[in-house]
């Protein structure tokens, strides 16, 4: 799954769609957004 995100956001600055920071900075807002969905399902998980 993560090539395909790295594909992508190779292929949007290649087409000049946006700036390599800028797919930087979506790629970091993704990562932290997961990471908290993983550390909230692992609590919720753990009390049943």
């Amino acid at each position: 799954m993560a090539m395909i995100a790295v594909l992508v956001g190779t292929i949007r600055i290649i087409i000049k769609r946006h700036t390599p920071r800028e797919v930087l900075l979506g790629g970091l807002i993704v990562s932290v957004v997961y990471f908290i969905y993983l550390y909230c399902n692992m609590q919720f998980n753990s009390k049943i």
